[in-house]
């Protein structure tokens, strides 16, 4: 074997759509961008981090962290310009996600003004827990809420939480009502 031992990385950022397939792909091997990857993607391109910070977060050197990108960069570039299938590998099944609601059961139009905050632990294709609590109507105080969430599920046309969340969340907006609703799309 060459070579070092993987280093692992662990980012809290849970991808809520794993599976991208061009129309007319036809029957081709599917890549797979691996969660190294797709983090070194999130805070190179999206967060927009220098290579030094970027590689501190994931935990590897800079020229590891360089060749991370790369490799995912190259994946991306397949999918797009190949139509070849892409699939995002996760960490783990289970995850915990958040969304604001009048009613405990349907996603709020606005998370800021909703009655409630739901929490729920989902593994797999089904809700393991859910928890709610009075919605705390501020951003700086719903941020401290949603600390150890994973997705957070927002109406489509809701405006409210963008500013609330960090960069290692996924901000989902739908315009499904339900967490249910949300699952089986999985």
């Amino acid at each position: 074997m060459r070579g070092r031992k993987k280093a692992e990385t662990t980012s809290r950022f849970v991808p809520f759509y794993r599976h991208f397939t061009a129309k007319n792909s036809g029957e081709k091997t599917v890549i797979t961008l691996e969660t190294d990857e797709l983090e070194a993607l999130r805070l190179a391109d999206i967060s927009q981090l220098y290579h030094e910070e970027c590689a501190a977060k994931l935990g590897v050197s800079r020229p590891t962290f360089s060749r991370i990108l790369e490799r995912a960069r190259k994946k991306s570039a397949e999918h797009f310009v190949c139509a070849t299938p892409l699939k995002l590998a996760v960490q783990s099944e289970e995850f915990r996600c958040a969304y604001a609601s009048n009613d405990r059961t349907t996603i709020a139009p606005n998370a800021l003004a909703a009655q409630f905050a739901v929490v729920a632990v989902v593994s797999g294709k089904n809700i393991k827990s859910l928890a709610f609590e009075e919605n705390p109507k501020t951003a700086e105080k719903l941020a401290l809420l949603l600390e150890n969430v994973d997705i957070v599920f927002a109406a489509a046309g809701d405006q409210t939480l963008k500013n609330a969340l960090s960069n290692d969340l996924n901000l989902v907006k739908t315009t499904l009502k339900t967490l249910d609703e949300l699952i089986a799309l999985m």
